[in-house]
């Protein structure tokens, strides 16, 4: 019995660490500089609603891209979510458009942090990467988004 139960729980947690695809993103500043970053694609409802919920730690070059369905004007908050996180929102040209400071939030209500400018990528970070990687105006997400050779990623998926 206690077997079964530490094989069910030891395939629960090889799921969930197989439910985000990664990939390797570029951010490049206005200078031309070029930052490579380890991500995490939230491209479901499912997984978007999922983030980083529930995490304890995030590595350093490390976050999670989620690629919403629209360009709006988007608002994310920290139910769950453990570890304090910067958002960076790009809009539809990859263009970074703001960043937000995000604290954890374990009961209700939680505070929404807002694009305030349309958006259509979220990229979140360790709270201060921003700050340490000197991350702001100007910087850009460089495509291709999602890699387009990956087999796991659907043609629709692919965006410019």
């Amino acid at each position: 019995m206690k077997r079964s139960i530490i094989l069910a729980v030891s395939l629960l947690f090889a799921a969930c660490g197989s439910q985000f695809p990664q990939q390797e993103i570029l951010l490049r500043s206005p200078e031309g500089e070029e930052l490579s970053l380890q991500v995490e694609i939230a491209d479901t409802p499912e997984q978007r609603e999922q983030g980083l919920m529930h995490r304890k730690s995030l590595s350093k070059n490390a976050g999670m891209l989620f690629l919403l369905p629209e360009e709006a004007v988007q608002s994310f908050w920290m139910k769950n979510t453990l570890i304090p996180l910067d958002i960076l929102y790009f809009d539809a040209n990859g263009v970074l458009v703001s960043v937000r400071q995000m604290e954890p939030c374990v009961s209700d209500p939680c505070p929404a942090y807002s694009s305030g400018i349309p958006a259509l990528y979220a990229l979140e970070l360790n709270a201060g990467a921003t700050e340490r990687l000197g991350i702001g105006a100007g910087w850009t997400l460089v495509p291709p988004v999602i890699d387009q050779t990956s087999p796991d990623t659907p043609a629709e998926q692919n965006r410019p």
